[in-house]
């Protein structure tokens, strides 16, 4: 491998990458934490932003505070954050959320079937989905100096300027 597609497959995980055109998001539907079916359906006309983590992942853990402050501050205005994990053991996903509390949806994909079917390269990876249900942001990573990004796409998909 070339040291200049190692360098852009660098910046492809450390940075954010937009989506060319936008696409359909698949539907899904999942159990929350609470054990309670949840399907991306149920949020059409919301701005969602989908976001693949797991337990073991350094980078999921800055996440969480970034994505309650969004839901904090924008989920009034239509956002919604659901947050998929990716871990086999349920209890891996509790020990992490009672380090790192989520104060948004959290559902569960023990199998990555969805982390599949969305192509999930890297942990954490965000979708953010239009209020037509289609994926317009997809985010690879989690920097804090790419968070100023992140909530501008929020910002934008919400139509507050």
């Amino acid at each position: 491998m070339k040291v200049s597609s190692i360098f852009i497959t660098f910046c492809c995980y450390v940075f954010s990458c937009s989506v060319a055109h936008s696409e359909q998001a698949s539907e899904f539907k999942l159990l929350n934490i609470q054990g309670e079916q949840v399907q991306l359906s149920d949020y059409r006309g919301q701005v969602v932003l989908v976001d693949f983590w797991a337990s073991w992942c350094p980078p999921c853990v800055r996440s969480f505070p970034w994505m309650n402050k969004m839901h904090k501050k924008y989920s009034a205005k239509g956002l919604q954050i659901l947050a998929i994990n990716i871990d086999k053991k349920k209890q891996d996903v509790n020990l992490f959320l009672k380090q790192n509390p989520a104060n948004f949806t959290v559902l569960l994909d023990p199998k990555s079937k969805l982390m599949r079917q969305y192509k999930v390269e890297s942990m954490p990876t965000s979708f953010l989905i239009d209020k037509k249900g289609n994926i317009i942001k997809k985010h690879r990573g989690f920097r804090e100096d790419n968070i100023i990004y992140f909530e501008k796409d929020i910002r934008t998909a919400l139509l507050i300027f």
